[in-house]
């Protein structure tokens, strides 16, 4: 059996270089590609917009935040919760908690997202802060 060798394309390059950040991809699977010295059998990551909030957040300078609660999917299959702050003007950063919840499943972190009330965001709204920051 003869193997042709494929060049890595940049294009290809590109995506495997952003694989890690990739927001929302599910059962990916890549040959070898012997120049890239690379081989990805399957990725299974999956990360979801649980829910966007009516709330918004007002930042200590007056900025208003949109709030987002995202999931993702682990590799054991359990789930990572946690709150995304994106300035309605869009001239700040955006804000990002480090995990908020751990749940079993897909439906348990939904339910989490579902009770979420504006008194958690500001506390979650300063530790997305000091995150950032620090």
């Amino acid at each position: 059996m003869n193997r042709t060798e494929t060049p890595c394309t940049p294009v290809f390059q590109n995506f495997l270089q952003n694989l890690s950040q990739a927001s929302v991809l599910t059962h990916l699977r890549l040959a070898f590609v012997p120049k890239c010295r690379r081989i990805v059998t399957e990725v299974k990551l999956m990360t979801v917009l649980l829910q966007e909030y009516s709330a918004e957040v007002v930042g200590p300078d007056g900025a208003t935040y949109v709030v987002r609660s995202y999931g993702e999917e682990r590799a054991d299959g359990t789930w990572t919760g946690w709150l995304e702050f994106d300035p309605v003007d869009g001239r700040k950063p955006s804000r990002k908690t480090g995990q908020e919840t751990s749940q079993p499943n897909l439906k348990a972190i939904e339910y989490w997202a579902t009770g979420l009330e504006p008194v958690y965001f500001e506390g979650a709204f300063e530790r997305a802060q000091e995150r950032s920051t620090s």
